[in-house]
C-alpha cells in the first residue's frame, strides 16, 4: 500500500494535476497559483510543480508533513546524485517561496516513512533524523539543499512574533515541533498563519 500510494502520488501530480495548471496557465498566465499537499499529497504538489516551466508565472508551494524524501529537492546528496524534485529550484518552476513544516511528533514519517523506504535498500544510519538517507520530508524539512534559508526555521505562534520573512526563490524549513503533535495535525492556526504568509509573499 505505502509503495502504491507513494508512485501514485507522484504520477497524478506529474500527469493529471500538471496538465491541468498547464492548461490554466495557458488561458491565464498571471494567474497565482499556491500549490499546498499534505502527507502524499506533498509528493503530489511536487511532481506537478515540477513539471511546470520555467519562469512561467507566480506560484508558491507548501508541504504539510510531506511523506518524501527529506533529499527530494537536494543538490548531490550522496555527493553524487540530485534529488529526484532538484529541477523545480534548480529551473525556478516555483517563483515564490516553498515552505515545509516537519516535526518529531510526526511518526507516520518519522518512523514508518524511513522503514518503508528502506525494505529494497539497507542502511545503517539513525533511524528517521537528518543523517537517515531514507528520511521524510515531514520529519526534517528539506536536507542537503543550498536554497534553504537560515533565516525562518520554526513555525511561530500568533501575534507579531509570527510574521516571517519568505522570500522568492527560497526554500523555508518550519520545524514545529511546538504546535503540531502528529501526522494528521495540519489545520492549526498556526500552520494557517504560515500558509497565509506564504500567498502575501509571492
Amino acid at each position: 500500500m505505502y509503495f502504491q500510494m507513494k508512485t501514485r502520488a507522484g504520477t497524478v501530480g506529474a500527469g493529471g494535476v500538471a496538465a491541468t495548471l498547464l492548461r490554466v496557465r495557458a488561458t491565464q498566465p498571471n494567474l497565482p497559483f499556491h500549490l499546498v499537499g499534505h502527507s502524499f499529497g506533498a509528493r503530489l504538489v511536487t511532481a506537478a510543480a515540477s513539471r511546470l516551466p520555467s519562469n512561467s508565472g507566480p506560484s508558491t508551494l507548501t508541504l504539510l508533513q510531506g511523506a518524501f524524501s527529506h533529499n527530494a529537492l537536494s543538490s548531490k546528496f550522496d555527493g553524487q546524485h540530485d534529488g529526484a524534485f532538484r529541477t523545480l529550484l534548480a529551473d525556478q518552476r516555483v517563483s515564490g517561496p516553498i515552505v515545509i513544516t516537519h516535526t518529531k511528533n510526526d511518526l507516520a514519517v518519522g518512523v514508518a516513512y524511513p522503514l518503508a523506504s528502506r525494505i529494497a535498500r539497507d542502511a545503517a544510519a539513525a533511524l528517521g533524523d537528518q543523517d537517515d538517507p531514507y528520511g521524510g520530508m515531514g520529519r526534517n524539512g528539506a536536507q542537503h539543499t543550498p536554497e534553504v534559508a537560515a533565516s525562518e526555521g520554526e513555525l511561530r505562534d500568533l501575534g507579531n512574533a509570527g510574521t516571517y520573512t519568505f522570500g522568492r526563490g527560497k526554500v523555508f524549513n518550519l520545524n514545529g515541533d511546538r504546535f503540531i503533535k502528529d501526522h494528521g495535525d495540519v489545520t492549526g492556526l498556526q500552520v494557517t498563519n504560515a500558509f497565509a504568509q506564504v500567498i502575501v509573499a509571492q
